[in-house]
């Protein structure tokens, strides 16, 4: 099957699932996105179609959108199946936008390194 019609196959649900939470995701540009994903990555194309469905899928249940410039999650293959791979901007937007995490803050530590953890 091809990549254009495997995308257009998650379309209801995708909507479905935006229309019942109210999200600002669009499925042209989602499908877009995915497509690009797909297209540039041999590996996912070799991916179980219904797990590619699947990831696709999720970009609707989490409100993240597949916007490279944005980065906040990706389409990556594990194997034979594809999966949505949440990065870590993706998580900070999660939690200030959904959570009431109104400041986060991240140091790096190395092993070895003493540190002093504190919360208010």
């Amino acid at each position: 099957m091809k990549t254009k019609e495997l995308v257009a196959k998650v379309e209801d649900k995708f909507l479905q699932v935006v229309q019942e939470t109210g999200s600002q995701l669009s499925w042209v540009k989602e499908s877009g996105f995915a497509l690009q994903c797909l297209d540039n990555n041999p590996m996912l194309q070799k991916c179980d179609q219904a797990s590619v469905m699947k990831a696709i899928y999720n970009v609707a249940l989490t409100g993240l959108t597949l916007n490279p410039k944005l980065a906040y999650c990706y389409l990556v293959p594990r194997g034979n199946k594809a999966v949505l791979d949440i990065s870590y901007q993706g998580l900070i937007y999660l939690m200030t936008n959904t959570l009431n995490v109104k400041y986060l803050h991240a140091d790096e530590i190395f092993e070895n390194d003493e540190f002093d953890y504190y919360t208010d």
